[in-house]
């Protein structure tokens, strides 16, 4: 399964909204599968973007108990929040041919804002 940088956003944008903990089973995102879902968050609890712990089993391996976004994960997501800003990110790798990765969207979004800003 290939890494879907519009659902990690969609997913982080989910997270933040639950007060409590959750598993990645119960999110749903328009579009998306439950595989592709957990598939997703286990990437993220992975890499260090959310709180958790993995619970997968033998029939949902990805499956996570998610209790919130990290500071790392926060600062991510703030970056990528901005619908604009967030389209400019995808246009601009489109255009360059790059692939996106978390840093060269966090560097990217971080450019943006400032344009956006100055």
């Amino acid at each position: 399964m290939k890494r879907d940088m519009d659902l990690v956003r969609k997913l982080l944008l989910a997270i933040e909204e639950k007060d409590e903990r959750f598993t990645s089973e119960s999110l749903e995102v328009f579009d998306y599968s439950s595989d592709e879902i957990d598939y997703h968050c286990a990437m993220l609890l992975e890499a260090g973007i959310i709180r958790g712990k993995p619970i997968g089993t033998m029939g949902s391996p990805d499956t996570c108990l998610i209790s919130g976004i990290s500071f790392e994960g926060h600062e991510y997501l703030d970056s990528i929040r901005d619908n604009k800003v967030w389209s400019r990110v995808k246009d601009k790798s489109k255009k360059a041919g790059v692939t996106l990765t978390f840093d060269i969207v966090r560097d990217v979004a971080k450019t943006i804002a400032k344009e956006l800003i100055t």
